[in-house]
């Protein structure tokens, strides 16, 4: 019995073949691999298809610059924490993107998991201008979150608890981005031992 998947994977690999197929062509070769699928509803499959494998392709090419980037800055990420950024970053007012806070020898990195609305929702700061780390819970940001969020502020689930990081970029913007990480508890150690040697180290 032929599959949805196995119907969508086929499609996938036709189209790789030969991305000018036409629809009835592409039809065709499916008819001959035992599916049967209207042309009305393949042509809304290719497109679904299509999209998300060039959703796909443009995300693990922003992954690879985002990787290029810190090897050339030779940073290698000691530690990584699966996280959901909930907003708070001027250049990204969008809530809701799974990924990792990545932390190495001089620098904080959210990496997402995958593209949003067809962005790479990334940033980065300097460990040293790192100016604030709070734990903070809904009831908290209750005062503060229309503040730094506008309606998105709606986005946090009541009765947890948040890591937010105050810094500032290099054009002296002022960013309060915040996160839920599974292992807050950690993460917050981690982050607060790295910042603590950072500043030991510099005598400060």
């Amino acid at each position: 019995m032929k599959t949805e998947s196995s119907l969508e994977r086929a499609i996938l690999n036709e189209i790789q073949r030969n991305p000018s197929i036409s629809d009835e062509d592409l039809r065709r070769k499916l008819f001959n691999k035992g599916f049967r699928i209207s042309i009305d509803m393949l042509t809304m499959k290719r497109y679904e298809i299509q999209r998300a494998y060039e959703e796909e392709r443009e995300f693990q090419k922003r992954l690879l610059e985002a990787n290029k980037r810190m090897k050339a800055l030779k940073e290698e990420a000691k530690y990584s924490f699966t996280s959901t950024y909930l907003g708070g970053h001027l250049e990204y007012p969008i809530s809701g993107v799974e990924g990792y806070i990545r932390l190495t020898e001089n620098y904080l990195y959210f990496i997402p998991k995958r593209l949003i609305d067809g962005k790479f929702v990334t940033f980065e700061t300097s460990l040293d201008d790192i100016e604030d780390l709070e734990i903070v819970t809904e009831k908290e940001i209750t005062l503060k979150r229309f503040l730094l969020l506008g309606h998105l502020a709606l986005a946090f689930p009541e009765k947890k608890r948040y890591l937010k990081l105050t810094f500032s970029d290099r054009k002296g913007l002022k960013h309060h981005p915040i996160f839920h990480v599974e292992d807050l508890e950690g993460a917050t150690r981690t982050l607060c031992d790295v910042l603590r040697n950072k500043h030991h180290s510099k005598g400060t």
